[in-house]
């Protein structure tokens, strides 16, 4: 569910590598009963993951409840795509014989053009839930449209650090109704086209670096920095979630009655402290300066409070399904 579109993408790669392993069970007869168990099973786990994703596309589909419908003509393209490539695949046998080498060279550009449509399709396909990569660059794009005010926010009581930016200024909500930057936000359509099949291959670096991890272990963020713990506690003390920034990665750790207001409310701040990253902002390290830790924390936790809800209200808009989101491989989650 988190990433379907790289699941849909890896079931053809599966079913390529197994066609392949049964056309060089003619180069190596000896192995035969070897390689077709194993090109089998290679199938039978492509099947699976092409079938179990299709359902999502599907719904992604829908509209006014016609997922009968839209199941009908997936199925009959399906079968005509079948037996189209049957017969393709009878006519091109005529022409190739008994040579492996041949077969081999066709084979591999089937599977070359195979792939790039299955990467072609899934680009196109716009999916409304949102899941890590999608939030991130819905996240990025707000941010980027947002006005930064004139005046220090009045809640603003620490000392900043020597040239630290207030990104409560910078990202500051308009007083007046403004919905400039949740008529810019794309729609799950227009999205389709960015969000990668394989974002840790394919994802533009330039937005999802550094990375955003999510279901870190809390012990082993706080292992060898006890006072990191008190202070994550103090600064995240009314919300459902944490945030550790690192050199390298922004990790974020859920609470067990996190919602997904709370997750939104999260990214938005992580995508705030990778900003401040990527502009060179010093970023203390627990080992360095605990206090100035605390102040960029608590300074970009009360700006992207101010955020979440027009932030939420331009997701509704929009197109996009705010009452679930889907962040976590593994649910590893802590209380505090």
């Amino acid at each position: 569910d988190i990433h379907s579109k790289t699941w849909y993408f890896m079931s053809f790669a599966l079913l390529s590598t197994a066609t392949g392993l049964e056309i060089a069970t003619i180069l190596y007869p000896q192995w035969f009963l070897v390689m077709g168990s194993c090109a089998n099973m290679i199938k039978g786990l492509s099947w699976m993951a092409g079938g179990s994703t299709r359902s999502v596309f599907n719904l992604s589909f829908v509209r006014d409840n016609n997922i009968a419908d839209i199941t009908a003509k997936n199925t009959s393209q399906y079968i005509f795509a079948s037996l189209f490539g049957t017969a393709a695949g009878v006519s091109a046998c005529a022409y190739i014989g008994q040579s492996a080498p041949l077969a081999m060279l066709c084979f591999s550009a089937l599977a070359w053009t195979s792939m790039c449509s299955a990467y072609q399709t899934v680009k196109s396909i716009p999916l409304p839930t949102l899941n890590s990569t999608r939030l991130q660059l819905l996240s990025a794009r707000y941010l980027k449209c947002i006005r930064g005010g004139t005046s220090v926010s009045s809640f603003m009581s620490y000392n900043q650090p020597p040239g630290y930016v207030s990104y409560q200024q910078e990202y500051e909500v308009p007083e007046e109704e403004d919905d400039t930057c949740e008529l810019e936000l794309p729609s799950p359509l227009e999205l389709a086209e960015q969000d990668p099949p394989l974002p840790w291959v394919t994802a533009d670096r330039r937005i999802l670096n550094p990375a955003i991890h999510v279901g870190t272990k809390l012990d082993r963020l706080v292992e060898d920095y006890p006072a990191l713990l008190v202070v994550l506690l103090n600064t995240f003390r009314y919300t459902r979630y944490l945030l550790v920034p690192e050199r390298s990665a922004i990790h974020m750790v859920l609470h067990v009655d996190a919602q997904p207001r709370d997750m939104v409310q999260g990214y938005l701040q992580a995508c705030i402290l990778r900003k401040c990253l990527k502009m060179g902002v010093f970023m203390p390290q627990p080992a360095d300066n605990l206090p100035e830790l605390r102040i960029i924390l608590h300074d970009t936790l009360l700006a992207a409070e101010n955020l979440t809800p027009p932030f939420m209200r331009a997701l509704a808009r929009q197109g996009w399904q705010t009452e679930k989101i889907v962040v976590e491989a593994h649910r590893r989650r802590a209380r505090w």
